[in-house]
């Protein structure tokens, strides 16, 4: 009975005993648990602090710097081919951009073909005569001859060749614009006479087609004129002696003088004096505008008119 008991007892105590070891290794584990997680806590808080303190203010915009872009001037026309000019003396052409200066007097001998060139002729008191053996000279910037000085200036077409020269300005809206170099395709300050045996033709998109301040005098040529406006303006007086002259002016008139007064010399200006010559004329306004009077020998020219 007694063995038993001490047997019993001792059951007891070695259950109790591994009972206490068992709940002290699950507290030992929940307090690290506990630890481990309380640590995890802490460190989640110091980096959120942590980024919430690093964290930069707003950047500001950056600053635009708005650089005006410079107007461009406008494309100036293309230059192209190339005159032969032959003259007198060596020095008496010289080239300048788009011009051929022609500053002395004398004979020049001109062929070839070229574009958004000119003839431009300052020679004061001088005569000049220019031959033209073959030339097309076509121009977008103003006159194709444009004489600024000279006594006066003789336009020859060889003969057998033929010649053209075309002004392809756009036409001109304002009649009272003014213009660098010339409201014509040949355009002079002073006097101007055509002549020769051989053709010339002269197209003036822009406005006139021959346009001269003082007289023009016309003998022996085939001219043809084509013109947005008048077809052949002489302020002070136009005289035809001979030749075969075709004139089509658009919007204007086909001949015409526009000075009245008396010159210093005595001489009445506004004459339109045709003396020969077969002329064609096809005009909008009036095929012969003579600011003073008309002058016709009905025996020897022969003029067709169609307004």
């Amino acid at each position: 009975m007694t063995v038993k008991r001490s047997i019993s007892f001792l059951l007891i105590t070695v259950l109790v005993t591994l009972l206490a070891v068992g709940c002290s290794k699950d507290t030992t584990t929940d307090t690290k648990e506990e630890k481990d997680q309380t640590t995890v806590n802490t460190e989640d808080k110091e980096s959120k602090q942590t980024t919430e303190s690093v964290t930069p203010e707003a950047e500001k915009p950056a600053e635009t710097t708005v650089t005006e872009t410079p107007a461009q001037p406008a494309a100036q026309p293309e230059i192209t081919g190339e005159l032969s000019i032959k003259a007198d003396s060596n020095d008496a052409v010289k080239e300048d951009g788009n011009k051929y200066i022609l500053s002395k007097g004398g004979e020049y001998r001109i062929r070839g073909n070229c574009g958004n060139r000119m003839i431009y002729i300052d020679a004061k008191g001088e005569e000049l005569e220019l031959h033209l053996e073959g030339v097309t000279m076509t121009s977008e910037i103003g006159a194709l001859i444009y004489v600024e000085n000279a006594e006066e200036v003789t336009i020859s077409a060889s003969e057998g060749t033929n010649n053209e020269l075309s002004d392809m300005r756009p036409a001109r809206a304002d009649k009272n614009e003014e213009t660098e170099y010339g409201n014509a395709a040949i355009y002079s300050k002073d006097d101007l006479k055509f002549k020769g045996r051989g053709r010339l033709t002269v197209n003036g998109s822009y406005n006139n087609g021959i346009g001269c301040k003082n007289d023009i005098k016309i003998k022996n040529i085939t001219l043809t004129v084509n013109a947005q406006n008048n077809g052949i303006k002489g302020n002070d007086s136009v005289t035809i002696e001979s030749g075969n002259i075709s004139v089509t002016a658009k919007n204007g008139n086909g001949i015409k003088t526009e000075n009245t007064h008396v010159s210093d010399k005595g001489n009445q200006k506004g004459y339109v004096t045709i003396k020969g010559g077969v002329l064609d004329i096809n005009s909008a306004d009036d095929p012969i505008d003579a600011a003073y009077d008309l002058i016709l020998d009905s025996q020897n020219a022969k003029v067709t008119t169609n307004k």
